[in-house]
């Protein structure tokens, strides 16, 4: 008797092994694929870092120049112009607005060299003293005002931008 039930429960469980086996497959799939998903997005996040750190730079590097030479930033006030035809560099002389279109030209070669745009416009409202550094990545430009504003919506960051804004102060005494 002992034997009748030992081959009737051999014969109740033909198969369920296998079952198992595509149920614990079927979960361990499902794991490495969310984990996959959580490696992309976080590689995702650590190149978009990468480029906000490669725009600050080039946004202090600029304020830094602002800094020290506010008149000329002052003088001209828009700085969307693709190129400057004269050298700032010894034993050149060059007036305050020169230098700062050779500044502002020498940040953007900088930018363009790690595949950034960059403006300077006035901030607003336009009576402050205060330039605003756009710096915009992965192929976003920064050729007309239109292009500022798909960065910033009053003041807001658009949603999924490539682009950063810096305020610089041009006091001048």
């Amino acid at each position: 008797m002992n034997m009748a039930s030992n081959s009737d429960l051999k014969s109740q469980q033909q198969g369920v092994g296998l079952v198992e086996v595509l149920v614990a497959l079927f979960l361990l799939m499902v794991s490495i694929l969310g984990y996959t998903t959580l490696q992309v997005r976080a590689l995702s996040a650590t190149q978009e870092a990468g480029h906000y750190i490669e725009a600050y730079h080039l946004a202090r590097d600029l304020s830094e120049r602002i800094r020290v030479n506010p008149q000329g930033f002052m003088h001209k006030r828009d700085f969307l112009s693709n190129g400057v035809n004269h050298s700032c560099m010894a034993p050149i002389f060059c007036s305050a607005a020169m230098m700062a279109e050779f500044d502002f030209m020498q940040v953007r070669q900088k930018a363009l060299t790690k595949s950034m745009n960059i403006a300077l416009l006035p901030c607003r409202p336009a009576w402050t003293n205060k330039q605003c550094i756009y710096i915009a990545w992965q192929k976003k430009a920064l050729a007309s005002t239109q292009d500022i504003k798909d960065c910033t919506q009053t003041a807001v960051y658009s949603t999924h931008t490539r682009c950063m804004v810096l305020e610089a102060y041009t006091y001048v005494d």
